[in-house]
């Protein structure tokens, strides 16, 4: 399942939840709104999705990782976010699943040396636009994952029938296809 590993501040900025002369005392509801956008756009998606803030000024019981309405929110309180995300991306145990929102050239730079996708704020904008694909109810998973076992198992003897000989009406080499 592929991973958004997102650069929060950057992305946050990039999309206007953010302004430089946004107080302090304002960040956290800032955070949250921010979040609960994403977590409303990636709900339905086959994704999972990471968000990393940098928190080098935060409060004591500020937890440095936490799950909030299905996503991932990592909080560098000892070092910068994109030194945090950096060691995410190098630590990744599938990078071609990883896709990397950010901005910052570095980052987008330390993914593509990993093998994964870089992708900018206005990209992630675009993707999170776009209608997700309809779920499928864990009976149809459960079919679609199963169904060619299925197909075989009801069906694989005819194979050897030999009364079900002859060409078969999929072949390439049968000239009324073409």
């Amino acid at each position: 399942m592929p991973t958004l590993l997102i650069d929060g501040y950057n992305v946050m900025h990039a999309l206007g939840y953010l302004s430089q002369r946004t107080p302090a005392n304002q960040l956290e509801s800032a955070r949250r709104r921010f979040l609960d956008f994403l977590a409303e756009r990636v709900a339905g998606r086959n994704v999972n999705c990471a968000v990393v803030f940098d928190a080098a000024n935060a409060p004591a019981h500020v937890l440095a990782e936490i799950e909030y309405k299905g996503l991932t929110v990592y909080s560098a309180k000892r070092q910068e976010a994109d030194d945090l995300i950096e060691d995410l991306i190098r630590r990744h145990s599938a990078p071609k699943q990883l896709l990397v929102v950010s901005n910052d050239r570095r980052l987008r730079r330390a993914a593509e040396r990993r093998g994964s996708m870089a992708l900018g704020s206005t990209e992630l904008l675009d993707w999170l636009d776009r209608p997700a694909a309809p779920e499928q109810s864990e009976e149809q998973e459960d079919r679609g994952a199963g169904a060619a076992d299925d197909w075989l198992r009801e069906f694989g003897h005819l194979d050897k029938d030999p009364t079900l000989g002859g060409p078969s009406p999929f072949s390439d080499d049968d000239p009324s296809i073409r």
